[in-house]
């Protein structure tokens, strides 16, 4: 089985090489875990590799991930091959996912991050059936979701929207908000069912110190290093210690 590179130092001997090729792998933590980094990092080495890739985010202008990006990696702007997109979320899961797969497709993208599922699912609102490309799974939801969709509603919307990543032949990363001392892997409680693996980021305060940590707690298809490993935010990004 072909393997990604994630392009962050010490995480892909965790996972024997790499992220199996066109999975998709879902992201969890608290807030300031890394999680956007983590992503940003993933498409920025994947363009350098040749892998063009999408970042969308539903919470942060293309301007403000630019600038963070640029933290890290001051050539990114330059960088061809890592496109990094806001959508509005209020515009309803089947013209979001119509967008997604026209920036995949204009691209030839071989990386997808989605940033959050978490801000996706809670202004999700499907107000007609999706036709062609942009997904037969979404088709039969349209009457279903709500402004305010109840949990079963909620867990039927993230399944739908993962298989129909999964279909676009891209290495996907999805992430996740995860309460502190959550039981779960995911706040939707189906997410990490459905992903093909689960990298679960955490954070702890020792003393007058942050400390950061990174779990491989599920990847399809390869053997992993599951158990807790220190994440260091660096200069140049993330670092598996």
């Amino acid at each position: 089985m072909k393997k990604v590179k994630t392009g962050i130092k010490g995480l892909d001997k965790l996972i024997d090489g790499g992220i199996p090729e066109k999975s998709c792998i879902l992201i969890s933590g608290a807030p300031g875990c890394g999680k956007t980094i983590l992503g940003l990092q993933f498409i920025y080495s994947g363009a350098k590799l040749n892998e063009p890739g999408v970042f969308v985010s539903f919470a942060q202008s293309e301007k403000e991930l630019m600038e963070q990006a640029k933290q890290f990696w001051p050539d990114f702007d330059k960088t061809e091959g890592a496109k990094l997109v806001f959508i509005n979320p209020q515009l309803g899961l089947a013209e979001i996912f119509e967008k997604i797969v026209h920036y995949v497709k204009t691209l030839n993208a071989k990386r997808l991050v989605i940033d959050s599922l978490t801000t996706l699912t809670i202004y999700a609102i499907l107000r007609r059936p999706v036709r062609g490309d942009a997904g037969t799974l979404l088709e039969n939801l349209g009457e279903i979701v709500t402004a305010n969709p109840s949990d079963v509603t909620t867990r039927v919307v993230v399944d739908a929207l993962i298989k129909g990543i999964k279909d676009l032949d891209c290495t996907s990363l999805i992430t996740s908000e995860l309460p502190k001392e959550s039981k779960w892997l995911s706040r939707d409680r189906v997410s990490e069912f459905a992903a093909d693996g689960v990298i679960v980021l955490k954070s702890s305060v020792l003393g007058d110190q942050l400390q950061r940590t990174i779990e491989v707690a599920k990847m399809r298809g390869t053997k992993i290093d599951g158990g807790s490993h220190n994440l260091e935010i660096t200069d140049k990004g993330l670092v598996v210690k």
